[in-house]
């Protein structure tokens, strides 16, 4: 039996959620539609509603955090193991600084994002969801860019000596 995409984990229906982000946006004007955080963040996977912004707050961070872990491997590779350490070969000296720049951003979101675990308030939030999102089509723009460098990098061959210090 196939399963509804529009249903939430817990059972709470997509329309659920959906209803109450759209109330939440009604006193705040300056959130983003339901279906663009949707299609970004997956919002409608929120179990509780309750603290709404907020978990919408967390589920960009988790986005964030994880593209970050990716990053910070590839710019610091000789901890991470072989794949950093392969991937990082990949990228000129000039791109791995436009990543460190990239890195930063989302870096500042992800800081910014703990800050306001601690001291929360649902309008702390939109500043947060707001700013996040009006700069993320421009970061997820470069982080394609290099995403699809880091995949194609996989369908060619390198010389032992680039990544031998894993061997050796």
């Amino acid at each position: 039996m196939a399963t509804n995409p529009k249903k939430a984990n817990n059972g709470k229906s997509y329309e659920l959620i959906k209803s109450f982000y759209e109330a939440l946006r009604d006193k705040h004007k300056r959130l983003p539609p339901f279906e663009t955080l949707d299609t970004e963040f997956e919002i409608s996977r929120i179990e509780d509603e309750r603290f709404l912004l907020r978990n919408v707050r967390s589920m960009i961070s988790e986005k964030l955090a994880f593209i970050a872990h990716a990053l910070n491997e590839l710019l610091h590779p000789s901890e991470a193991g072989y794949v950093a350490l392969r991937e990082s070969t990949t990228f000129s000296d000039e791109e791995k600084t436009q990543i460190l720049n990239l890195f930063s951003k989302i870096m500042h979101y992800d800081r910014w994002s703990l800050e306001l675990a601690i001291q929360d308030s649902d309008e702390l939030n939109v500043i947060f969801i707001e700013d996040v999102m009006k700069n993320w089509p421009a970061m997820k723009t470069s982080l394609i860019r290099y995403v699809k460098k880091l995949k194609e990098s996989w369908t060619k061959e390198i010389a032992l000596k680039d990544v031998g210090e894993y061997f050796g």
